[in-house]
């Protein structure tokens, strides 16, 4: 649902749109996911390492020249807020969308701040504890 609005509003492939938005959610929502995380990492690396796993997929955005953030994609901060009503929309509620733990919108528009800039990318991984 984050994805939705980028290609929706901005003309954008959905795959473009998700290699924008996936980094910045995998960051944010990385204590919650680090199970699932680990066992990607186990079943592709052989190593079950979460952190890993985020570093493994950023990696591969880059070797195929897919990871975009949202400035990258003329997409201006301004435009968070439409993402935002728009994600809400789709799923049918007013303050949060559901997921495996509930975002709601201070935590949407987190993602999307995280999803603007991935100049600092790395930095970004290694802080993951």
């Amino acid at each position: 649902r984050l994805e939705h609005p980028i290609s929706g509003l901005f003309q954008i492939s959905h795959g473009r749109g998700l290699s924008a938005i996936m980094p910045a959610y995998l960051i944010y929502t990385f204590n919650l996911h680090k199970d699932r995380l680990k066992a990607l990492s186990e079943g592709l690396f052989g190593e079950k390492d979460a952190k890993l796993a985020v570093a493994k997929i950023v990696e591969w955005l880059k070797k195929v020249d897919a990871l975009n953030g949202l400035k990258d994609l003329g997409i201006g901060k301004e435009s968070f807020n439409d993402f935002l009503e728009s994600a809400l929309r789709d799923d049918n509620n007013e303050d949060f969308i559901r997921a495996r733990e509930n975002l709601y919108r201070n935590e949407i528009l987190e993602i999307y701040n995280l999803a603007f800039d991935y100049s600092n990318i790395d930095e970004m991984i290694n802080s993951l504890t």
